[in-house]
């Protein structure tokens, strides 16, 4: 998924959206299947169902490069979202988008893996607090701006 400026008509990043709506799907459908409570979900069995799916591009190089679910869920997930405050897990969500803005299309292994992280916690940040963060994430990336990375040396 690409976070640069696509506009189609609309004013709406298609890729983004696409996406949004791809990984929102298979986590939904996870936390029906999987949970005993519909207000409750697992991240760590909707990210085996993502990866499984792979319903995204960046999700498919994830798999290609030989990203397991303990990894995706342990090392990338986990630590920016369990035991964290509702206004931790925003700032989260806010950095990576930002981050995922900064990227360019050359971003190597590391692209696929700061979209999805980001669309994954935005997803559970709304599920949980009843937020659209992954809505505007989708529609208006531009508005959470962008990291300023530079080379190291």
């Amino acid at each position: 998924m690409r976070f640069k400026l696509m506009r189609g008509r609309g004013g709406r990043n298609r890729g983004a959206d696409g996406d949004a709506a791809a990984v929102a799907g298979v986590l939904e459908r996870a936390a029906r299947d999987f949970s005993s409570d519909p207000g409750d979900f697992d991240l760590a069995i909707g990210t085996a169902e993502l990866l499984e799916r792979a319903p995204t591009e960046d999700l498919r190089a994830l798999v290609r490069e030989g990203v397991d679910e303990e990894e995706l869920y342990e090392r990338e997930l986990r630590p920016n979202w369990e035991g964290l405050s509702q206004g931790e897990r925003s700032a989260k969500v806010v950095a990576f988008a930002r981050f995922a803005n900064s990227l360019g299309d050359e971003a190597g292994s590391i692209g696929p893996l700061v979209r999805t992280k980001l669309l994954v916690l935005a997803w559970a940040y709304d599920r949980t607090y009843s937020e659209t963060l992954l809505t505007r994430i989708a529609r208006e990336p531009e508005h959470f701006g962008r990291l300023e990375l530079s080379a190291t040396g």
